[in-house]
């Protein structure tokens, strides 16, 4: 079992590490060089509206499902379509939703059209989710990982020819890339449902109120997490569209430089993944976190300082590199981003290990009280500095969080160290120190010097013993006894 397990888990990292980094970088990049600034400004202001309101579609399904019917599979074929009446409810409403609010941050009329086809792609992704969830509960884990990237990978091929064709590059519009994202995720919804057993592809659709209000009540507290961690993540863009008279603009800067953290923030995000059952299992049969706790945070901190820090001294270069419109100013942005990135991957360590306890009710007033910190922030910087405000915003929310879950951790777990954050901030400040040194004594292309840096980080991080590279290999030997 647990031989399958790891196969499956680096078969579903392998292809999630390969196709999405592929995706943001040859294909939603030149999206935003082809159509300029401003149209993709547009777009990225429009989904994060669609995603802060995405909760609405799903509302805890997804993990609810996954939860309950691996336990009780015998139970899913019973409450399969009752469940998809459920989703197929949730999804009208999410379009009511999103029309309602869309009209009352004036984005109706004049962008109606796009709103509704980014908004149609997120139910259709939803859809996608919950016939997922289902093939987890029956554990059909490889069909699960396949599915998981068939769309980013259907979508690389129809953007990639109209992107890459001179002929349809000149007529290249937003409107065209977000049709194209429609219909890939579109055709994997098709693909998946046929992957769902024939027996339960039988639509008769019905209502089990009893089933469906237990099911309510025990998702609305996951649900709630979700929809707090989107406003403090997501917000920031429509606030700058929202507060600047060239606010387009702006949002399209600041989604050059997500973009790279939202890169960087797919390998702690699947390292949480692998977390969340092993903290549930450890706790379950009270067995100490802390070892893992301790592993887990202190790799991810050394990816993440490496990449922040190098980041930052190459910052101008890199986005030289990426974007044709790029000034100093998105190199700035792309820096300052970056730090969160440190904050983020320590999130995905404390906040999983508080997830798999169930300190739902103080995750969700932690994560309240960052919302508060994020908008009244963005508030007071967004007018003054711009997309620069909103992304020195988000570094300050992300480790107003970060460090609210160590507080949770050290008092309810009863895990964490103050050597451990000594011995962070020793890596990270000499780490800093020898990529000044790079930067201004050794003469060289920047790219070898930021890949010279990379790998000093990881050397060091071993002499410093923040990297323990014997204790991983014990944990991966552990894991598939």
């Amino acid at each position: 079992m647990n031989r399958e397990f790891l196969l499956n888990i680096f078969f579903l990292v392998g292809i999630n590490l390969l196709i999405k980094p592929f995706y943001l970088f040859a294909i939603d990049r030149n999206v935003q060089n082809v159509v300029g600034t401003e149209a993709y400004g547009t777009y990225f202001t429009l989904l994060n509206l669609t995603l802060i309101l995405n909760i609405f579609n799903d509302f805890g399904m997804r993990n609810f499902t996954s939860r309950y019917f691996s336990q009780n599979n015998h139970l899913l074929k019973k409450y399969f379509t009752s469940l998809l009446s459920l989703k197929l409810s949730l999804s009208v409403l999410y379009a009511l939703l999103i029309l309602l609010v869309g009209w009352g941050l004036g984005y109706l009329p004049m962008f109606s059209g796009l709103l509704l086809v980014i908004a149609g792609s997120r139910i259709a992704i939803s859809f996608i989710e919950f016939f997922r969830s289902n093939l987890a509960g029956l554990a059909h884990y490889r069909a699960d990982s396949l599915v998981s990237v068939l769309h980013r990978f259907i979508l690389i091929v129809i953007a990639g020819i109209l992107i890459w064709t001179p002929s349809f590059r000149a007529q290249f519009t937003i409107q065209w890339f977000v049709w194209a994202e429609l219909i890939a995720i579109g055709s994997t919804v098709v693909v998946t449902f046929f992957l769902i057993p024939k027996s339960f592809r039988k639509l008769n659709f019905q209502f089990d109120l009893k089933f469906l209000l237990v099911f309510l009540r025990q998702s609305y507290p996951y649900a709630l997490i979700v929809l707090l961690m989107m406003l403090y993540n997501r917000v920031d863009a429509i606030m700058i569209e929202q507060l600047l008279p060239n606010g387009k603009e702006e949002a399209g800067i600041y989604a050059a430089g997500y973009r790279l953290l939202d890169a960087a923030s797919m390998f702690s995000l699947l390292f949480a993944n692998l977390l969340l059952p092993m903290f549930a299992r450890m706790l379950k049969e009270q067995e100490s976190i802390e070892t893992l706790v301790s592993i887990s945070f202190r790799l991810l901190m050394v990816a993440a300082i490496t990449s922040s820090v190098a980041i930052y001294f190459y910052r101008q270069e890199i986005v030289q590199l990426l974007y044709v419109e790029a000034t100093p100013y998105w190199g700035n942005i792309l820096a300052m981003l970056m730090w969160s990135f440190i904050a983020i991957s320590g999130t995905h360590v404390f906040g999983t290990a508080l997830l798999a306890k169930g300190t739902i009710r103080w995750l969700n007033q932690l994560f309240l009280l960052g919302i508060v910190v994020n908008i009244v922030l963005n508030l007071f910087f967004i007018p003054q500095y711009q997309a620069l405000g909103a992304a020195t915003t988000t570094v300050v929310t992300q480790f107003f969080v970060i460090i609210g879950e160590i507080i949770l951790v050290a008092r309810v777990l009863k895990v964490g160290k103050l050597a451990w954050l000594l011995q962070t901030i020793a890596f990270a400040l000499s780490f800093f120190a020898a990529t000044y040194f790079v930067t201004e004594w050794i003469e060289a292309q920047w790219l070898i010097k930021f890949l010279i840096c990379l790998f000093l980080g990881v050397l060091l991080a071993i002499v410093l013993k923040l990297l323990d590279v014997k204790a991983v290999l014990r944990l991966l030997v552990s894991a598939s006894a």
